[in-house]
């Protein structure tokens, strides 16, 4: 009824869902990060069949038969996507593992497929790195997290290596590296000055003691 739309199902994708598009039986969802398909053979319980990054921004997706077509920011991309469920699908959420001061840093890891995800093993080239993995084995749609533990104070610049039997990257590298390489949470702020929209003049310096929120965007 048209007139009087009723919630079936929701199912999370992973990222932020852009368009849909639906043919034979498969919806896909371009999600910027991704392209995500789901078997929809019953609507009201939908099979995460896979979920595939995008070369760059995934903006558009249109469905013919078992393909999607992406359009991709700088690119027009072509999925071909199969019915057959099982597997799992390995999604972690961080681009990179930001280890504290303490020396403890965190990964995200979630299987966005239909079958269950078994994470064989977490390595990397530096001795001084151990791993701890909340579950290795998680059923689709579980969430666990990757302890990383570094000697207090370690400067980082490496990679983690994560083993999985996720059949499209049974190998995953994420970088590791400890807060100042390339943060600056902690550090004093360089002086600047910027106009406001009424032309305001505002100096950093200036405002010493106060919260200061900086807000900036494109304007397309």
């Amino acid at each position: 009824d048209p007139a009087a739309p009723v919630w079936v199902t929701s199912v999370a994708t992973g990222g932020s869902a852009v368009t849909v598009a639906a043919d034979a039986g498969l919806v896909h969802i371009a999600d910027h990060e991704s392209l995500s398909s789901f078997d929809v053979t019953d609507p009201r319980a939908p099979v995460p069949v896979g979920r595939e990054p995008a070369t760059q921004f995934a903006l558009g997706v249109a469905a013919e038969g078992t393909s999607a077509w992406v359009g991709d920011w700088g690119y027009f991309e072509r999925f071909d996507v199969s019915n057959s469920t099982g597997a799992g699908e390995l999604d972690v959420r961080e681009s990179a593992v930001q280890v504290d001061e303490a020396g403890v840093g965190e990964l995200t890891i979630t299987n966005r497929g239909a079958g269950d995800l078994t994470i064989y093993s977490a390595s990397s080239d530096d001795s001084t790195l151990s791993f701890v993995v909340g579950t290795p084995v998680l059923a689709a749609g579980e969430t666990t997290t990757l302890q990383v533990n570094a000697p207090a104070g370690t400067t980082l610049d490496t990679a983690l290596c994560l083993a999985t039997d996720d059949p499209d990257s049974p190998v995953f590298q994420v970088p590791v590296r400890t807060g100042h390489l390339d943060s600056y949470i902690g550090q004093v702020a360089p002086d600047f000055v910027l106009n406001d929209l009424e032309g305001n003049s505002w100096q950093l310096s200036e405002l010493l003691g106060h919260p200061v929120v900086l807000v900036y965007f494109a304007t397309w």
